[in-house]
């Protein structure tokens, strides 16, 4: 008998099968304009300084490879939540779980939230990234969408948003994109989070937050607004936090979950809970790059480093997205959206056929979506893509 008779075949991942399409073309002028990680003007992976120098600290410091707690590096975890959260949080209603990834941090809240029979639905904005529904679907949460951003207008969908959030069943989990995380390139402002806020409570939501770019919007004290905001204004807040972009360490898996509970006592509760989803789902986490994000983070002369390098990206970042409006003006196509927008990411309005017909003719790649990150323009392809963009059909 052939066990795997009733095995299909699963569709190509959407971002990392575009990443093969790109390696696999021959094309010495092509660009990857669907890379999901930061990229120097050179177009070139890029590793923070900073992050090298405290690698090497590891390195001659640590010579044991011995499990970790389940929950992680209690060190590491204190300075990832005061990172994200404030120096200022209750500690007391905080439970710190380092994971594997912010994507390993999604799901672990996502079931420690069927398994505890919290919620058996989340909603999720549209447009959100492509990993988001079979997270949590996986999990056995039900999904729904929620609007956000306007392909065509490239503005937020504020009213729709409110609206649809009202209408959701009371106790539902939303996930909520701190700075940056929309692949939109569209965030709330201040403002907007505090009514969303009071909105949330009155209707009894629950916020589920996902942040992998904190440092990239306007500054890393700035950037958490959102997620320090709801920290001190709910009685139950979820957090899902990597490291991967902003500390660049993209293949440690460096992440982390942070719950902030009602009171010391349910917290409590909340943190054994989630140490036994932890337990009998990847049992313990990596280690290597947090004791990296653990010596930059405790060292005040590094962690000053890793805000200036950061800030090195964000600017760089900033700087391609002017360029590319004044270029795209030049051409008589009026693109100011892009400069408004925040981080690496933008979604350009281009259509599925449009974006098919870039990678065809001008051997440029992004997914269907017209999503691109900005971190692959520089200013030695910048002509090159306006020329093509301004061309299309």
């Amino acid at each position: 008998m052939n066990w795997l008779d009733s095995v299909i075949e699963a569709p190509v991942d959407p971002i990392f099968g575009l990443n093969t399409r790109f390696v696999e073309d021959k094309r010495p002028h092509k660009v990857n304009l669907g890379v999901g990680s930061y990229k120097t003007e050179d177009l070139q992976s890029y590793i923070m300084p900073v992050v090298l120098k405290a690698e090497q600290l590891v390195l001659k410091k640590y010579i044991d490879k011995e499990y970790l707690p389940i929950g992680g590096d209690p060190i590491y975890g204190a300075k990832a939540a005061e990172l994200a959260l404030g120096k200022d949080v209750d500690k007391d209603r905080l439970a710190i779980i380092q994971t594997v990834g912010g994507e390993g941090a999604l799901r672990l809240g996502a079931e420690f939230l069927i398994r505890n029979n919290i919620c058996d639905t989340i909603a999720i904005s549209d447009p959100t990234w492509p990993n988001h529904p079979p997270t949590f679907t996986s999990a056995g949460l039900k999904v729904v969408t929620y609007p956000y951003h306007d392909k065509e207008t490239h503005q937020l969908l504020w009213e729709p948003m409110l609206e649809s959030l009202k209408k959701l069943p009371k106790k539902s989990a939303v996930l909520l994109h701190a700075c940056c995380h929309n692949p939109s390139g569209c965030d709330l402002s201040e403002s907007q989070w505090i009514e969303l806020a009071n909105i949330m409570l009155e209707h009894e939501l629950l916020p589920f937050f996902d942040c992998a770019y904190q440092g990239f919007g306007e500054h890393e004290s700035k950037d958490n607004f959102s997620m320090r905001y709801f920290a001190n204004k709910f009685p139950v807040v979820l957090y899902a936090y990597s490291f991967s972009k902003n500390f660049g360490l993209y293949a440690e898996r460096t992440g982390a979950f942070f719950l902030i509970g009602k009171n010391p006592e349910t917290t409590k509760k909340a943190y054994s809970q989630l140490l036994t989803v932890a337990r009998y789902s990847y049992s313990n986490p990596p280690c290597h790059g947090a004791r990296i994000v653990k010596e930059v983070l405790t060292d005040e002369i590094m962690t000053k480093e890793w805000h200036d390098q950061i800030k090195a990206m964000r600017d760089r970042i900033a700087d391609m997205r002017k360029v590319f409006v004044q270029k795209m003006k030049a051409k008589g196509v009026d693109w100011s959206f892009f400069q408004a927008d925040k981080g690496l990411f933008t979604l350009t309005g281009l259509s599925k056929n449009q974006v098919e017909e870039l990678i065809q003719e001008h051997a440029i790649f992004m997914p269907a979506n017209g999503r691109i990150n900005v971190a692959g323009i520089s200013h030695k392809n910048c002509d090159y893509i306006v020329d093509a963009f301004s061309s299309l059909s």
